[in-house]
């Protein structure tokens, strides 16, 4: 089905691919797409954070684990003061075994 999507010349690949109206610059990224779709199920509790590279999101994760677990942890043995926020929250693709 992939194959068969519409398709331009790219800028930066040889290919940009038409999906739900967004393109895509590889279709390896729409098989981790459409793995995501067909696996992940979201939860009430599910917390979306969505940022470009290198605008902090390493940052984010880091405060938003800690609001969210601001009565869990005594300060003095916060997990984040041994590990990182990426070892304390989980990707979506993570959840799927999409990885792309």
């Amino acid at each position: 089905m992939l194959t068969n999507l519409p398709k331009e010349k790219g800028w930066i690949t040889e290919h940009l691919y038409q999906y739900k109206s967004f393109w895509w610059l590889t279709l390896g990224a729409l098989k981790g797409i459409k793995r995501t779709q067909q696996c992940f199920k979201a939860q009430p509790t599910d917390i979306f954070l969505v940022t470009s590279p290198k605008s902090g999101t390493t940052w984010f994760k880091s405060l938003i684990y800690a609001i969210i677990n601001r009565d869990r942890f005594d300060i003095s043995s916060h997990p984040l003061l041994t590990k990182g926020p990426h070892d304390q929250t989980l990707f979506v693709c993570k959840c799927c075994n999409c990885w792309y």
